[in-house]
């Protein structure tokens, strides 16, 4: 006889009884730990961690800090990631919050003496003038304001040069000084590797009566850079780049009784150079430029007699200068993320600046009226070198503004000085 099979249902019924069994006997927060397995959406349940919190699975979006909010990244060992080309990475970031260099130079593209004639013909003693081009602007540096890093930013720089220009006219002799204003602006592209930069000056210009006598106006030469980070990490950059010094500003002229001459603004500059900057601890900054200036055309120098056609007497070319920028500072107040003054800093530099070859020189004879007109245009001085020492604050004003206030001193006499002291003032603005 067989024997009498268990119905199905009953068998379901008998392990359902046994898995109750086993729940009942079970603590509160094993039910508890399944709760998250739920289809409700809440889950907060799959941490241990209470103050973790969750929103919908999203990442934060991103915030965008100016450089002088960007803590300082951990140092680690260096590895092949910080000795690739830059790429758009962070570290630019932090580099950027390091303080610029102030500058600065000035020199005269060279001198002219002048030895006019008299209404009887008899020959005056000699005018001799500096002659800066461009309104009696500076020369473009690439050190002014400027530092290795690509940044977008606008600009303003103040520059009083005292005594900057000397003139002696017979038995006078005077200085003048030279009050520029600068705006400009410079723009990163290619993710932040590079930038251009564009700038005027702009000055008070120059007067002197005389016979011959030298003025110009105020319009300064148009300033184009573009620089280039070749390699970084997290604590140094190096970059390159080109400037040019392009001849919109105002040319030098002077008229007398029987003569006249003008200094065309005529030649174009082009400024090669190498920038390095180093951050060797969180309060200390390192960085230089090494720029060569060289003239890739001359000014045209034209004489002319009241009631005669302007001659062109020659083309005078400046020198090729070679300019070394060295400056280094450290912090004394750091606040990042903060808000009114949020970093002070001082910097401290020395610029270098010297002419690799002799200078140009043109001896010009124009007839006029009452007799010969001698013109002797070029570097008097010959091959000059110039060593000034600038020192500076910089302050940072709610991360974005930039205001910093300096002076230069040369610390060469005459003839190899351009300017007896200079004040300087320059605003950045980081959007």
């Amino acid at each position: 006889m067989r024997p009498a099979q268990m119905p199905l249902n009953w068998l379901l019924a008998g392990l359902l009884a046994m898995m109750l069994g086993i729940s009942a006997s079970s603590s509160s927060s094993s039910a508890d730990e399944l709760a998250p397995f739920s289809l409700a959406g809440d889950m907060e349940g799959y941490f241990a961690d209470s103050d973790v919190d969750l929103v919908d699975f999203q990442q934060p979006g991103s915030t965008v800090r100016p450089p002088s909010a960007v803590r300082r990244p951990s140092r680690r060992p260096v590895t092949g990631q910080e000795l690739a080309p830059p790429s758009a990475s962070d570290t630019g970031d932090y580099l950027a919050s390091a303080p610029r260099m102030f500058g600065h130079y000035y020199g005269a593209s060279g001198q002219l003496l002048a030895r006019a004639t008299d209404f009887n013909g008899v020959p005056q003693k000699p005018m001799v003038t500096d002659i800066p081009m461009g309104g009696g602007a500076g020369p473009l540096q690439i050190s002014d304001n400027n530092t290795p890093v690509p940044q977008s930013r606008s600009f303003f720089n103040f520059n009083h040069f005292e005594n900057a220009i000397q003139t002696r006219d017979g038995n006078r002799q005077i200085f003048s000084p030279v009050d520029q204003y600068t705006l400009g602006t410079e723009q990163t592209f290619m993710d932040g590797i590079s930038s251009w930069q564009l700038q005027l000056p702009l000055t008070s210009g120059f007067d002197f009566a005389g016979n011959p006598g030298a003025s110009s106006g105020g319009f300064g030469n148009l300033g184009f850079i573009s620089k280039t980070a070749i390699w970084r990490s997290d604590y140094a950059i190096l970059s390159g780049g080109l400037g040019l010094e392009l001849p919109t500003g105002s040319s030098v002229q002077g008229r007398g009784p029987f003569t006249r001459y003008q200094l065309r603004n005529s030649s174009t500059t082009v400024l090669p150079f190498i920038g390095v900057m180093a951050l060797p601890t969180d309060a200390t900054f390192l960085q230089t430029f090494l720029t060569a200036s060289v003239p890739a055309s001359g000014n045209q120098f034209v004489v002319g007699s009241p009631g005669g056609p302007d001659v062109v007497a020659g083309v005078y070319t400046p020198q090729t200068r070679l300019h070394l920028d060295l400056a280094g500072g450290a912090w004394f107040y750091q606040n990042p993320g903060g808000g009114g003054i949020t970093g002070m800093a001082f910097v401290g530099e020395v610029h270098y600046v010297a002419a690799t070859q002799p200078g140009d020189f043109l001896n010009v004879t124009s007839i006029g009226p009452a007799g010969p007109t001698f013109y002797q245009l070029g570097n008097l001085s010959n091959k000059q070198t110039t060593t000034n020492l600038t020192v500076g604050i910089h302050t940072i004003w709610n991360d974005r503004f930039q205001f910093r206030i300096g002076g230069a001193f040369p610390l060469a006499q005459r003839p190899n000085r351009g300017f007896d002291a200079e004040v300087i003032a320059q605003v950045n603005f980081i959007p």
